[in-house]
C-alpha cells in the first residue's frame, strides 16, 4: 500500500473520532439546555463543540484537499453510525 493511503486511513479516523466527540458534546449540551441550571456551560460547551470544528476542518485542510475530504467522510460515517445505533436503541425499547 501507498503511503499516501494509510495517511488518508489516518485522516479518516481523526474525523471519526472528532464526530464522536463533537456528538457525545451535542448530547450533553442538549440535556444542559433542556435542565433548568447549566446555561453558562451549555453555551459554552455551544462554541466549544463549534470553535473544534473550525480547527480540526481548518487543520485537515492545510494537509490538502484529500486529507480534507478524509476527514469530512470520517465524520459523516460516524455521524450515520451514531444517528442509526440511537434510533434502533431508542426504537427497541418502546
Amino acid at each position: 500500500m501507498n503511503i499516501a493511503v494509510f495517511n488518508l486511513l489516518g485522516f479518516l479516523a481523526l474525523g471519526a473520532a472528532f464526530a464522536f466527540a463533537f456528538l457525545g458534546a451535542l448530547e450533553w449540551n442538549v440535556r444542559l439546555y433542556c435542565g433548568l441550571s447549566g446555561g453558562r456551560l451549555a453555551i459554552f460547551i455551544h462554541a466549544l463543540r463549534w470553535v473544534g470544528a473550525a480547527v480540526v476542518f481548518t487543520a485537515a485542510a492545510k494537509f490538502g484537499p484529500g486529507a480534507l475530504l478524509s476527514v469530512l467522510i470520517g465524520f459523516q460515517l460516524a455521524k450515520v453510525y451514531t444517528v442509526r445505533g440511537r434510533a434502533l436503541t431508542e426504537g427497541a425499547a418502546r
